[in-house]
């Protein structure tokens, strides 16, 4: 079994493949694999090079602020659920209703009441 070679140095080539893994969502281990270097070697580097890490940290926040701003839009065009959806989780105390756990039917009489009651 022969093993593959990856590169111990970063090239502006791999850098870009991580950044557009990382703009795409992937996980550390998917852009390593994407760029074709190891997760240490891309530890280190994140590690020992405070430019290549604000690079990376800003194309992993790309997609949460591209979905934000789509919420934002809808809501911005009166998406009334979205409103709603978006207050639960940003003012969860004022917005957030708890609704507590039902008691689900565990024997065939008990579903069938459940969902077509009696004859």
């Amino acid at each position: 079994m022969s093993k593959t070679w990856r590169p111990t140095k970063l090239n502006n080539s791999t850098v870009r493949k991580l950044i557009d893994g990382f703009k795409n969502d992937f996980t550390d281990s998917e852009a390593c694999s994407y760029a074709g270097i190891s997760r240490d070697t891309f530890y280190r580097h994140l590690k020992e090079d405070k430019d290549f890490s604000d690079k990376i940290e800003q194309a992993k926040n790309l997609i949460f602020i591209l979905a934000k701003k789509n919420i934002l839009k809808a809501i911005r065009k009166g998406d009334s659920k979205m409103s709603l959806r978006f207050l639960e989780k940003r003012q969860r105390a004022t917005y957030w209703k708890e609704i507590p756990p039902t008691e689900e039917p565990t024997t065939p009489s008990d579903i069938f009441q459940r969902n077509w009651g009696n004859f």
